[in-house]
């Protein structure tokens, strides 16, 4: 890394959201020169939209000098408290927007994975809560011991991914010199890509070329070669409305025969009318 970048400085604020005790933390660049973190816990006794409204405008300030800010992602296996949750979710992105503030949304398990090398609690860890056990290891890998402020800690993950995002933006190599961030940071900089799950009704939305022609007797055929599938008709236009009415069940037939079902470029294209027969 350059000596310009190395002094460009950095500031990042970590939002683990909370109706009743929102964890911040803010990170500089000199944090990787030993700089500690500054991290607080927002607690409060409202309710409704003055506690909302209290979190936003503590968030204001905490994010004013903040070139990126990291939020943790919704919780979507949360039983309770998730429509309310949402509700605050939404005020803190509305004012960092207005803020124009550049945010990053950062899912639990690699908040975990960051902070303790592991997306999930080992086993021999089962007696031990969660929220114990990731401070604990925290404090083993940081050095910093949160205590009993586990709100602060995840704010803590949250603003390193966000660091070590900036760092691997200047320079990819020095991403080496930590392990526990590696992995992850790769992750978000370089997700991976999700498998299409393909169904009857993706097979059924593709675009299938089908090729329409006239046979020696007047009569039509229509014909789609990524399904092998071929039918007929009083003219072009019905044996393109039968093949068409056929092409879901024909799909169905060769998922369940477990019968290949071509789809690489050549096979898609739309509707092609020909006046000789082609050759299959």
């Amino acid at each position: 890394m350059s000596d310009n970048k190395k002094e460009k400085s950095f500031t990042v604020l970590g939002i683990d959201a909370s109706l009743t005790a929102t964890g911040l933390c803010l990170l500089t660049w000199n944090y990787i020169n030993g700089e500690m973190p500054v991290t607080t816990t927002l607690t409060n006794n409202l309710t409704g939209v003055p506690r909302l409204i209290y979190i936003e405008q503590k968030i204001e300030k905490w994010a004013k000098d903040a070139d990126l800010v990291v939020i943790e992602n919704y919780a979507y296996g949360r039983k309770f408290k998730r429509e309310i949750l949402g509700e605050l979710q939404g005020v803190i992105k509305r004012r960092l927007y207005l803020m124009d503030k550049e945010t990053l949304v950062i899912n639990t398990q690699k908040v975990k994975k960051i902070l303790t090398g592991s997306g999930s609690k080992p086993s021999k860890y089962k007696n031990i809560d969660i929220k114990k056990w990731t401070m604990m290891e925290t404090k083993k890998n940081y050095n910093i011991d949160f205590e009993n402020r586990d709100n602060e800690c995840d704010a803590f993950g949250l603003a390193l991914i966000g660091l070590f995002v900036e760092i691997y933006k200047r320079s990819p190599k020095d991403l080496e010199k930590y392990p526990l961030a590696k992995v992850v940071i790769k992750e978000v900089v370089e997700p991976p890509k999700q498998k299409i799950k393909k169904t009857l009704q993706y097979y059924c939305k593709l675009p299938f070329k089908i090729y329409v022609y006239e046979n020696p007797n007047g009569t039509y055929t229509a014909y789609c070669p990524g399904l092998d599938y071929k039918v007929n008709g009083d003219s072009a236009q019905k044996a393109l409305d039968n093949l068409q009415k056929g092409k879901k069940d024909r799909i169905k037939e060769m998922k369940k025969k477990k019968i290949r079902i071509k789809i690489q470029k050549k096979y898609m294209g739309g509707i092609s009318f020909v006046v000789k027969k082609i050759k299959i």
